[in-house]
């Protein structure tokens, strides 16, 4: 799991300005290759072949801004989640002869953004909001040359919500005073790619 949390909070007597800033990154990997040359395939013999690759990474940005103060308050708060992660399973050359083969490549990966900013004043109170998550992850399954001989083949390539909603964002702002204005926006992505070959 990668987390980030900002908490930032700003008072005066006369005015108040803050802005908090959090940004959480996942560029992991998750490999799983086998290999033979070209001259000689390598041969897998056993009663049951399983070769599992999953990514259940959480990445969470987190942003928290209050300002105030007596005239002017004003606030900034942005949160951008981004899970980036890649895995693959890789099979060149390779002859598995079992019972049962299964090949399992499955990612339900999550990016998670939560902003919120509370602006107070008596006069002017001004405050902004933005939370971005984008899943971007890349889930490949490879197979060149080689072969499967078996009576039962599983193979399985793809990214779920097992775990919880794929992408997710969430914006909230509030202000306050005799002249006041707040905005929120939230954007939640699904940038993924998924292949067998």
């Amino acid at each position: 799991a990668v987390q980030a949390e900002v908490y930032n909070f700003a008072f005066s007597l006369t005015g108040g300005a803050g802005a908090a800033i959090a940004r959480a990154v996942n560029g992991g990997q998750t490999v799983i290759s086998l290999a033979g040359t070209t001259a000689k395939a390598v041969r897998v013999d056993a009663n049951s072949i399983t070769l599992r690759a999953l990514d259940a990474s959480r990445v969470t940005a987190d942003s928290l801004g209050a300002s105030g103060g007596l005239f002017f308050g004003g606030n900034g708060a942005e949160a951008v989640a981004q899970n980036l992660g890649q895995q693959s399973i890789s099979l060149a050359n390779i002859r598995f002869v079992a019972t049962s083969v299964t090949l399992s490549n499955r990612s339900s990966a999550r990016a998670e953004a939560d902003a919120d900013g509370v602006a107070v004043s008596a006069i002017l109170g001004i405050g902004a909001s933005v939370a971005t998550a984008r899943l971007a992850s890349v889930v490949s399954t490879t197979m060149a040359g080689g072969s499967i001989t078996a009576n039962t083949v599983s193979l399985s390539t793809g990214v779920d919500a097992t775990l919880g909603t794929n992408s997710l964002a969430s914006a909230n702002s509030s202000s306050g005073g005799l002249l006041s204005g707040n905005g929120a926006e939230a954007n939640a992505w699904l940038d993924y790619s998924v292949s067998t070959t």
